[in-house]
């Protein structure tokens, strides 16, 4: 597949390292509770770890106000129980913070003590819990998770469709290097925090940074569109709670 190459990326790195505050911490967050589970092994995928899948964790169960529940499972290397309810803490109430269209595909969140950056898998969020923390200094663990959601919700059915494909061929460029180097596995979540935020919270982006990515990614702009028109409530059935 020829992928437009003409136009350099707008950004160096990934959308998440920009200056943009695209989920605020002061935005509404419909988390409802969080529930400890039970203490046992857990499948805990790790990207740097040697062990084996199934690891002792301190299991629990967030629920939302749109009806979605996520399990969460914190490593018991990450430290207490009440070490690990707060790291669940952390997360749960910012994955109630981004849109309902990407929560209600994130079955399990996974908690790792280290330092290394998040992945994920269809259904899956995988953080770290050193990482989190600096997320958190950086205004950037809801954008995190905005990110990878995209990958636990939409990368199945929308990261390689002919649409999506055909509109990065159309498209002048990619928003970011991390995109452009990665256009099967990080161009759709690199272009959604934009794509999202122009349609649902204009004013958090400058009048020339939104015309630069429109110039950018015209196409890819308006696939994402559809995926979450205008009008649709960010919290889904939660919206008018």
């Amino acid at each position: 597949m020829a992928l437009a190459q003409g136009r350099e990326p707008l950004y160096a790195s990934s959308v998440v390292d920009t200056d943009f505050d695209f989920i605020r911490e002061t935005d509404r967050s419909v988390l409802d509770t969080v529930a400890f589970v039970e203490k046992g092994p857990a499948e805990m995928p790790d990207k740097v770890a040697t062990q084996e899948l199934f690891q002792p964790a301190y299991q629990f169960r967030a629920t939302y106000k749109d009806s979605v529940k996520v399990d969460f499972y914190v490593s018991e290397r990450a430290g207490t129980q009440s070490v690990a309810q707060n790291y669940v803490d952390l997360a749960a109430i910012r994955l109630g913070r981004i849109p309902h269209v990407l929560r209600k595909g994130v079955n399990r969140v996974v908690i790792n003590e280290g330092d290394a950056t998040a992945f994920s898998d269809i259904g899956l969020i995988v953080l770290y819990t050193k990482n989190m923390g600096k997320r958190i200094s950086t205004h950037d663990l809801e954008e995190t998770i905005f990110h990878e959601s995209v990958h636990a919700t939409w990368d199945k059915d929308h990261a390689e469709a002919p649409g999506w494909t055909g509109a990065q061929r159309n498209d002048p460029g990619f928003l970011t290097n991390y995109g452009r180097s990665h256009p099967k596995g990080e161009d759709l979540a690199e272009t959604a925090l934009f794509a999202v935020t122009m349609v649902h919270h204009p004013d958090r982006l400058p009048a020339d940074v939104k015309a630069r990515v429109q110039a950018q990614v015209p196409a890819r702009l308006e696939y994402i569109r559809k995926l979450f028109p205008a009008g649709t409530d960010w919290h889904g059935p939660a919206g008018k709670l």
